[in-house]
């Protein structure tokens, strides 16, 4: 009975990924596909941070399918937990210069 969590999940992720592509977000930035290309405004991140987010989160299904031995399972875990920790520092606004 995981299908209507998970559909919600997926749903969520991905509104929040759409929104956060808001071009309206970083009017500054520039904008492929729908997805605005990281620039100095920290809110052009979001997107590529969602995505990655995303990417991360369908990295987990594919490992619990595929990897079946051992390395399999350490290597993709380390691409989990890479694209995890790189979709969490974009979301974050870092502090700029002048805030330090």
């Amino acid at each position: 009975m995981l299908a209507v969590p998970l559909t919600a999940y997926g749903a969520t992720l991905g509104t929040a990924a759409t929104l956060a592509s808001d071009p309206a977000l970083a009017p500054d930035a520039k904008n492929i596909a729908g997805l605005n290309i990281p620039n100095s405004d920290p809110r052009s991140r979001y997107g590529v941070g969602a995505l990655l987010f995303t990417v991360s989160d369908g990295l987990i299904v594919l490992r619990r399918l595929f990897a079946r031995d051992e390395r399999a399972r350490r290597v993709s875990e380390g691409v989990i937990l890479a694209t995890y920790a790189a979709a969490q520092y974009l979301l974050t606004e870092p502090p700029t210069k002048k805030e330090l």
